[in-house]
């Protein structure tokens, strides 16, 4: 009976010696920043920004990518077509406890949005239909969602009734609590 009881004393050392990492592994390496102001005006770069707020073929997108605007929705396809688009433009980047994002379609669209943090957990998402220009207000006021020094990736993608994701587009954007200047402070 002793030797019993001091078997189950050793695998219970070494199950408590062998348990997991609790920290997540980084998923998504976000590393460059398109600094823009209140008004969405372009300030400069932190880092590289590679293809950061590019409109891209959605085939550039991984499957992990993908994933992330693969959320259920209420917005439906009907009378959208595929449209020239212009760049998304997040604002103010860094920001504190909300962000702007500016979308342009010259026709009806369908845009769905996931907020990503590094670890590819999606904090929240949207989806709407528009026409010319619309922008969106993002509430990061929740500190224990969006703690200060925390960076995200927004993941957008277009879609028409003829053509499901037909465009997409992502950007890095940089939390700052409090917002102080000059910004590059917060990186």
């Amino acid at each position: 009976m002793k030797s019993f009881i001091s078997l189950l004393i050793l695998f219970w050392f070494l199950f408590a010696s062998c348990k997991k990492d609790d920290r997540q592994k980084e998923t998504i390496k976000i590393e460059g920043f398109v600094l823009t102001d209140n008004l969405g005006v372009r300030m400069g770069l932190i880092g590289s920004a590679g293809n950061d707020w590019k409109i891209q073929d959605w085939s550039q997108f991984s499957s992990l990518e993908k994933s992330f605007l693969n959320f259920p929705d209420n917005v439906d396809l009907n009378n959208t077509t595929v449209s020239a688009l212009n760049e998304p433009v997040a604002f103010p980047n860094p920001c504190q406890d909300q962000g702007c994002i500016y979308f342009y379609a010259a026709d009806s669209v369908k845009v769905k949005l996931a907020v990503v943090n590094s670890n590819g957990n999606v904090l929240t998402s949207f989806a709407m239909k528009m026409e010319g220009s619309k922008y969106i207000i993002l509430n990061f006021s929740d500190n224990n969602i969006f703690p200060a020094g925390m960076s995200l990736r927004y993941y957008i993608s277009y879609s028409a009734a003829s053509q499901q994701n037909f465009k997409c587009a992502y950007g890095d954007v940089k939390i700052c609590k409090p917002l102080v200047f000059p910004v590059t402070s917060c990186f």
